[in-house]
């Protein structure tokens, strides 16, 4: 699980990640300029959408899809497992 925060002082969204997603994502938090953030929602579909070349992280069909991936010259993180819950955050100029 991730823990997101906005740190307006700071003007960062803050990805926090929590117990062994910090081992399948390789990551223990991203923080994102809040002026890169274009919206975020709610798209349990997402995790049928394809997922690119894995870069780093952890991927095993229908469990679990973390970390970095490449698609269409795209950098994206993934960190779901369970899809009913997956929050898409989209980015520009990131």
């Amino acid at each position: 699980m991730a823990l997101i925060a906005i740190d307006h002082e700071r003007g960062l969204l803050t990805a926090e990640f929590q117990g062994l997603d910090k081992l399948w994502t390789l990551k223990s938090r991203l923080e994102i300029p809040l002026a890169h953030v274009r919206g975020a929602t709610h798209d349990p579909g997402i995790a049928r959408e394809p997922k690119g070349v894995r870069v780093g992280g952890t991927h095993v069909p229908g469990v679990i899809t973390a970390g970095r991936f490449r698609r269409d010259g795209e950098r994206l993180f993934w960190d779901v497992k369970n899809p009913d819950k997956a929050i898409v955050i989209e980015l520009s100029d990131a």
